[in-house]
Order: C-alpha cells, then structure tokens, then sequence
C-alpha cells in the first residue's frame, strides 16, 4: 500500500468529516444537502493540495500511484477533473 503524505495526520479528522458528510447525502433529507455540498468541498480542496504538493516536489517514484496518474494528466491521457476525481475514488 502507497501511503498518501499531504500534512502529515492533520487532515485526516477533516476527511473523516468529510466523508460522513457525503454519506449522508444518500438519504432523502435534503436538510444534509448544505452538508454534503461542504464535505464534497472539502473532499476536492484535500485532493487539489495532494496533486498540488506532490507537483511541486518533483520527481517520480515508480512506486506511487499518484505520481502515475499525474504522469498520465502530463501526457494527456486524463485532464484535471479526471485525475482528482480518481485520487478521491
């Protein structure tokens, strides 16, 4: 397994939140909708400044996965949408 490495363990309560709030925008309450479009949010940003950082720092490592698909955005195989909405899933 690939460790993801953005700040350290900072982020992960805010994922964690995140995620449940996106969980919860499976019901039919559209009272969650407010919830979820925030966690949604949050979820992207996290993504943005994984990609973001990883980008900036350079270089490549054959064993990361991450660095494989922003190889694969460089080479025009995926556009920016695409390579976050895999980091997320």
């Amino acid at each position: 397994m690939v460790p993801l490495e953005p700040q350290g363990q900072e982020p992960i309560p805010r994922i964690r939140h995140a995620i449940e709030g996106h969980i919860a925008s499976l019901s039919i309450d559209m009272a969650t909708k407010p919830g979820m479009l925030g966690a949604w949010e949050m979820l992207w940003t996290f993504a943005d400044t994984l990609i973001l950082e990883r980008e900036q720092r350079g270089g490549f490592d054959p064993e990361s996965l991450l660095d494989a698909l922003i190889v694969s955005k460089n080479e025009g195989h995926l556009d920016d949408t695409e390579l976050r909405f895999m980091v997320l899933t």
